[in-house]
């Protein structure tokens, strides 16, 4: 007689998730007040603004915002690397601001209207993959296309900023 031994493995495999879970929700709650700013620089220019560790839930100042897109928008395709480093701060950025909304969303009771605020958060979801399709395609630029291209990374970037103020603005936020 075979006995099956899926539910077992399944059993197992759900209980070493939630074991690690849980072990790592422990050792994060120590350890955030630990994690350094980290800071990048490039040997192309001035460091790079300082970004915050991924699980931090402070607000995000936008006029900070707006000093580190100013300074990679004037990058050239010479300083592409320092720009595209940038660029994954920004993109970090939007991904926190992203999660900084849904913890809000998700801590919302349910007797809320939550409509207008799910129809900006799609915006701005939406507004997050075009900067990181319009990122894609600067990529692949070329020294004549560089600063075409490199313009339409920062509408994208200022579309995401303006999604991201709607959100921040709906009257369940």
């Amino acid at each position: 007689m075979k006995t099956n031994r899926l539910p077992i493995i399944v059993t197992v495999a759900i209980g070493l998730v939630s074991w690690s879970a849980t072990s790592c929700a422990r050792e994060s709650k120590s350890t955030d007040s630990s994690i350094p700013v980290v800071s990048t620089s490039t040997p192309a220019g001035p460091a790079l603004p300082a970004t915050t560790p991924a699980g931090s839930a402070a607000e995000v100042n936008a006029d900070d915002l707006a000093v580190k897109w100013l300074d990679i928008k004037d990058c050239t395709f010479d300083t592409r690397e320092r720009f595209f480093a940038g660029l994954k701060v920004l993109e970090a950025t939007v991904d926190r601001q992203i999660a900084l909304r849904n913890a809000k969303r998700a801590a919302m009771p349910s007797t809320v209207d939550t409509k207008e605020w799910d129809f900006v958060m799609k915006e701005l979801t939406e507004a997050r993959a075009y900067l990181k399709d319009k990122g894609d395609e600067l990529r692949k630029a070329t020294p004549e296309t560089w600063g075409q291209l490199k313009d339409t990374v920062g509408e994208a970037w200022t579309r995401t900023q303006n999604a991201n103020a709607k959100v921040k603005q709906s009257t369940t936020t």
